[in-house]
């Protein structure tokens, strides 16, 4: 995925030969992949394991909210 000003990306695609998707199609498709996006889908007081981050963390360095229910897991 490509992010830019849109006449750029308009002319990046056309010299790629790729398509260009309006900011709804994405929201879809990041729904379909189960991406979850902060202030949509989880804030700063969900669980990790809530938001389905566990990938995102490490749980050998330092402290996380949520940390002790992980870590018994």
């Amino acid at each position: 995925m490509v992010r830019g000003p849109a006449a750029s990306l308009a002319s990046l695609a056309e010299e790629l030969g790729a398509a260009t998707l309006s900011q709804a199609a994405l929201e879809v498709l990041r729904v379909e992949a189960g991406r979850p996006r902060f202030g949509r889908d989880f804030g700063e007081k969900t669980l990790v394991l809530e938001a389905g981050l566990e990938a995102a963390l490490s749980t050998t360095k330092g402290c996380y909210l949520g940390q002790e229910v992980v870590v018994r897991g």
